[in-house]
């Protein structure tokens, strides 16, 4: 094989490579962990024993795998979420709602003011880019951002 066939298999590997480690699911993976009852992000990791709720907000293109992931990884001991991903962007989630917002340019969907998240307890406010959640987050609860 002559060099330049070798630097362009070479490049072509690379390539792939990049976008299989940027790839939403995969980068959730690579920093979340669930353990039995231990949770890791990165480097923080916390015990779930005595957590009541595990929500997930979030917003982005990337929304939809990334919280299938999310799904996947916490499986029973998530609460229940809400993402707002660009619209066309859904994805089959169970316990995650994924609502449709119009990117780059907000519309009227963008925003979803004052979402009860679970039951009538804490609110969490979602636009395209952003989330406020207007409770105050107690050793019961954890609120992943994907």
């Amino acid at each position: 094989m002559d060099a330049t066939a070798s630097l362009h298999r070479d490049a072509a590997r690379i390539f792939r490579a990049a976008i299989a480690a940027v790839e939403p699911r995969t980068a959730v993976r690579a920093l979340l962990v669930r353990d039995g009852e231990r949770l890791r992000a990165g480097d923080w990791t916390i015990d779930l024993t005595g957590v009541r709720r595990v929500l997930v907000v979030g917003a982005g293109k990337a929304g939809g795998p990334m919280a299938q992931a999310v799904e996947e990884i916490l499986g029973d001991r998530l609460t229940e979420g809400r993402v707002v991903v660009k619209t066309g962007h859904l994805a089959p989630t169970r316990r995650v709602v994924l609502h449709e917002a119009s990117h780059p340019i907000p519309d009227a969907t963008a925003t979803l003011t004052s979402t009860p998240i679970v039951g009538t307890g804490p609110t969490v406010e979602v636009t395209a880019s952003t989330f406020r959640y207007d409770g105050e987050p107690t050793v019961g609860e954890i609120l992943i951002a994907p």
